[in-house]
C-alpha cells in the first residue's frame, strides 16, 4: 500500500509540474480574459538585418539609432560602440523570433494600463524596416511572478504579455545606452540634444 501511495504522489507531482510548465509557456490562462497569440513569427515581421532605425524613449531618455552601409550609429553621425551594437542586434533578433505569449482582452482602460506600467510606459519603441514596416511598442512592468512582461502595440492598441527575456533585452539596451550617454566621451556629452540620461523600469 505504501508503494502504491508513493507512486500516486509521484504521478500527481509530475502532473502539477507539467501544468506549471504549460502555464508559464502561455498555454494555460491566468484569468479568463485573454486570447491566444501564438505562432511562428515574432512581433517584428522583417528580419533584423532589414531594420534601418530604432527610436527608444523612456521618461528620461530619448535615442534614435540608424543604420546605413557603414553600420549602426547615433542619429547617423556617431558610430555605435561595439558593445551597444551587439546588444541591439541581439535584441532585434529576439523581437523578430519571439511571438507574444498572449493578448489580453478588456485591458486597455486607463486604470489597467497604469497597473501594468503602460501609462506611462517604461519604454516606448519605434522600429522602422525596409519595405515600410513600422513597429511601435510600449513596454511596461513584469507580471506578478516576473516571468512575462506587459506590452502594448502602438498600431492596434492591443495589450500583450511578452516573454520576460524579450522585455529584459530592451531594458538592458536602454540601461546600456543610458550609461553610455553619461560617460565623458558619449554622444550626450558631445552635444546630441536628443539624448538624455536615465532609465527606469516602471
Amino acid at each position: 500500500m505504501i508503494r502504491r501511495a508513493v507512486k500516486s504522489w509521484l504521478l500527481a507531482g509530475l502532473a502539477i509540474a507539467y501544468l506549471l510548465a504549460m502555464f508559464v509557456a502561455g498555454e494555460l490562462p491566468r484569468h479568463g480574459h485573454y486570447h491566444e497569440s501564438r505562432g511562428a513569427e515574432g512581433l517584428l515581421k522583417a528580419t533584423p538585418e532589414a531594420v534601418q532605425a530604432v527610436v527608444l524613449e523612456t521618461p528620461t531618455l530619448a535615442v534614435k539609432l540608424v543604420r546605413d552601409e557603414a553600420g549602426w550609429a547615433y542619429a547617423a553621425v556617431i558610430p555605435l560602440e561595439d558593445e551597444v551594437r551587439a546588444v541591439l542586434e541581439e535584441t532585434l533578433a529576439y523581437t523578430h523570433r519571439a511571438p507574444p505569449v498572449r493578448e489580453l482582452a478588456n485591458a486597455a482602460d486607463e486604470e489597467s494600463l497604469r497597473s501594468m506600467g503602460l501609462s506611462p510606459p517604461g519604454i516606448s519603441l519605434t522600429l522602422e524596416a525596409a519595405g515600410g514596416e513600422r513597429l511601435k511598442l510600449d513596454l511596461g512592468k513584469t507580471n506578478t511572478d516576473g516571468a512575462l512582461r506587459y506590452a502594448r502595440r502602438g498600431d492596434t492598441g492591443a495589450v500583450l504579455l511578452l516573454s520576460g527575456f524579450l522585455g529584459e533585452a530592451w531594458y538592458r539596451l536602454a540601461e546600456l545606452l543610458s550609461a553610455k550617454q553619461g560617460s565623458a566621451d558619449s554622444p550626450g556629452k558631445r552635444g546630441d540634444a536628443a539624448v538624455q540620461r536615465g532609465i527606469r523600469d516602471p
